[in-house]
């Protein structure tokens, strides 16, 4: 249903859906390329205020004086103690300068932490992308992206402020999460199953001919033999052989036999881990002198049929 209605709309909006789906794309990967460079960017300005003899810190009046000081630092006017903030005011105001070490430390987080993001922005951009609203719900997914990354940094960088203030953004980096995912679950529905014709059948009284090769019938009937896997997230149909008075096996690559056999002897032990192997047995009828193609959609096998010109 929502392949028909996803084609239902490309076909209404036509260039406009073009541009919109251009724009968010376009949006995406602008938000995305400022995420992953703002941690570099952000080392480099602290590396250079660092170097000039700059550093960012709370001040806090002192309780002798009045005068404004530097949090951890004793009063410069009065030589009074320490000015350290109150037990609960601690949580929200700590010293932002860390020694070297501990400077270094952050800063090779925050570059691991975008060189990470970036990795899954390559595996976003691995999803293909080959009509209008593919590339309109894939951009609006590096934009969610991009906000996952954002509150992340936010909620476990430096700078994230208060416990409060990090729930919050942990808060909203799993509501883009959420986002995101239905962005890419909706990507990956606007396409129609991949299809692919499994063989051309001529019928003839009693017999077909699947490109080329006989069989005889029983019944007017043609049978395909299938061997289905489904769990796990895996969902898979093998065609293992025609039925018809005889039953001639399908040839199939190295690697679908292997998956034939392997989960075929094991099934067993896959049943144990929620995956079901099972066969059954399609069975088409066939008109004598019409042409038809036998067609395999991800599990599922239908027969259909070919007009003369």
């Amino acid at each position: 249903m929502l392949r028909t209605f996803f084609d239902a709309v490309e076909k209404h909006l036509g260039p406009s859906l073009e541009t919109a789906a251009t724009v968010i794309w376009a949006l995406g990967l602008a938000l995305i390329s400022l995420q992953v460079l703002a941690p570099f960017a952000r080392v480099a300005v602290q590396l250079f205020l660092g170097r000039a003899g700059l550093e960012q810190t709370w001040v806090m009046a002192c309780p002798t004086c009045g005068e404004q000081g530097v949090l951890g630092s004793p009063c410069l006017k009065c030589g009074g103690p320490e000015l350290k903030p109150g037990a609960l005011a601690r949580l929200f105001a700590r010293n932002q300068n860390p020694s070297p070490t501990g400077r270094r430390v952050r800063w090779a987080l925050s570059l691991f932490g975008a060189l990470g993001f970036l990795a899954g922005t390559f595996w976003l951009m691995s999803f293909s992308s080959t009509s209008n609203l593919e590339r309109l719900f894939l951009g609006a997914a590096l934009i969610t992206y991009a906000g996952v990354g954002a509150f992340l940094g936010r909620a476990l960088g430096a700078r994230g402020g208060g416990p409060l203030s990090r729930l919050r953004e942990l808060f909203f980096a799993a509501a883009a999460a959420v986002l995101m995912s239905g962005c890419l679950y909706l990507q990956q529905h606007v396409r129609a199953l991949p299809e692919n014709v499994l063989v051309h059948v001529t019928a003839s009284p009693g017999s077909v001919d699947l490109d080329g090769a006989k069989l005889q019938l029983k019944g007017n009937e043609l049978g395909l033999e299938l061997q289905l896997i489904e769990g796990a997230g895996l969902s898979r149909a093998l065609p293992l052989a025609w039925v018809g008075a005889t039953r001639s096996e399908i040839a199939l690559g190295v690697t679908d036999a292997w998956l034939r056999d392997s989960t075929w002897n094991n099934a067993g032990l896959l049943l144990d881990l929620g995956v079901q192997v099972k066969r059954r047995t399609e069975t088409f009828p066939m008109s004598p002198g019409q042409k038809y193609e036998l067609v395999m959609r991800e599990k599922d096998v239908g027969l259909r049929l070919v007009k003369s010109p």
